[in-house]
Order: C-alpha cells, then sequence, then structure tokens
C-alpha cells in the first residue's frame, strides 16, 4: 500500500511538473518564455469631442492629450525656442473668434487666454530644455 502511494504521488508529481513547464526527472522547471518587446506606443490624439475650434498648432507636435465633457489638457513640444509661433498661433485664435480673456495679460509668462464657443482657455507655452512645451488646458464656460 506504501509503495502504491508513492507511485501515485510521483505519477501526480509528473503530471503537475510537466503542465508547468517543467520534467518530472529533473524537479525543475522552466521559465516562462521572455515577453516579445513591446510596440511604440500610438501616437497621441485629440480627444473624440475636442473643440473644433482650436485646432493643433502648426509646427508642434501633440505629445498627450487627456478629458472628456468639455474639461481637457493637451500638450505640444516642438523643438527649439517657439515663443514667435506660439503668438502667431494666438493671433490666429484670435482672427478665427476666439476673444482675448481680460483676466490673463496677453503673452505675459508666455500665457495666453482665450474664451469663445462655450469654452475658457487657458494655453501657456515654456521652454524646456531645447524645445518648446505648449499646455493647452479648456474648460467649459
Amino acid at each position: 500500500m506504501k509503495r502504491a502511494l508513492i507511485v501515485a504521488g510521483s505519477v501526480a508529481l509528473a503530471v503537475v511538473l510537466t503542465a508547468c513547464g517543467g520534467s518530472a526527472d529533473s524537479g525543475t522547471s522552466s521559465s516562462a518564455p521572455a515577453p516579445s518587446p513591446s510596440s511604440p506606443a500610438a501616437p497621441a490624439q485629440l480627444p473624440a469631442d475636442w473643440p473644433q475650434e482650436l485646432p493643433p498648432i502648426p509646427g508642434f507636435t501633440l505629445v498627450s492629450a487627456s478629458g472628456a465633457n468639455g474639461s481637457f489638457t493637451a500638450q505640444y513640444a516642438a523643438p527649439g525656442d517657439q515663443a514667435e509661433a506660439i503668438k502667431e498661433y494666438a493671433i490666429y485664435l484670435q482672427n478665427n473668434g476666439w476673444a482675448i480673456d481680460a483676466l490673463i495679460p496677453p503673452g505675459a509668462n508666455g500665457m495666453w487666454g482665450f474664451r469663445a464657443f462655450g469654452y475658457g482657455v487657458t494655453m501657456l507655452g515654456a521652454a524646456l530644455g531645447d524645445q518648446t512645451i505648449v499646455t493647452f488646458n479648456v474648460q467649459p464656460v
């Protein structure tokens, strides 16, 4: 009886080890295969309900974007000092229906505020290393 239990236990152990990737005779288990390299992250996209009246800044790359229900944040980047490009974009917005927010002095410390189309928008541009980062905060008004 004792020998039957040992044989049954050995068979059970062999089944468990085989199922786990090990071999019954070695007493070791193999490790799982190394994960394949992950694919690069997909490019950032603006949320589906991002205001159409607030297009991307020409020459900048969208780095991140999030939000819903009218409240959004987006961040763009471009190489070098892009202060002039940000100013031109601010002028573009003014020429396309956006009013300067009186609470934010236009262009002071790289910040611009706009209101229109049911939104309040804060745009902040700042040099970071060898590039310029622009962050948009959009809120319903």
